[in-house]
């Protein structure tokens, strides 16, 4: 078994390393770290070591990224937006303050977006790329419902016209056979 290095006072970004904390798995030693604002989190190794943990998260809460210890639902969609465009390889010049959570969603005016649940839902927050190649830029982003978004997801503009009109057409034909 590889040995374990000792991390225990030495400082990666604000937090600082008290303890090794018992493992819940074998896979990953993580550690008790102090953050300079007072708040404790216990990162992996190769988190600290690689400067992807660098405090308890305080700097998000202080741009108002955070409420209350958890990430807000809009930074959440910033950031899962900017790994998706990564991962793409797509256009991203988006900045969190870029996503604004409409109380209703924009194209489905009934549904009044909840932005608090953590299951994505009908109503829950999404975020839209109105034409998908342009990418995550601010130009070309909604935030919509996820029923809206599930809606357009793989449909072309003519598809969702086509769509529209034989909906349209065969509602007109039962309400003209009413008549």
């Amino acid at each position: 078994m590889k040995k374990v290095h000792e991390l225990v006072g030495q400082r990666f970004g604000k937090l600082t390393v008290v303890k090794e904390v018992p493992r819940k798995d074998r896979k990953h030693v993580r550690w008790l770290c102090l953050c300079d604002c007072g708040r404790s989190v216990e990162p992996t190794t190769d988190n600290l070591r690689s400067g992807n943990t660098k405090s308890c998260g305080c700097s998000r809460a202080k741009h108002g990224y955070c409420q209350n210890g958890e990430l807000t639902r809009e930074y959440g969609i910033y950031a899962r937006a900017k790994e998706r465009a990564k991962a793409k390889g797509m256009p991203f010049d988006l900045k969190p303050e870029d996503i604004v959570i409409p109380e209703f969603c924009p194209v489905l005016t009934d549904i009044k977006l909840n932005k608090h649940t953590k299951e994505r839902q009908f109503d829950s927050p999404s975020i839209d790329k109105l034409i998908p190649s342009l990418g995550y830029v601010k130009s070309n982003i909604c935030i919509i419902s996820w029923r809206a978004n599930e809606i357009k997801r793989d449909a072309s503009l003519e598809e969702l016209v086509k769509v529209t009109n034989w909906v349209k057409s065969q509602v007109e034909e039962k309400d003209n056979a009413k008549s």
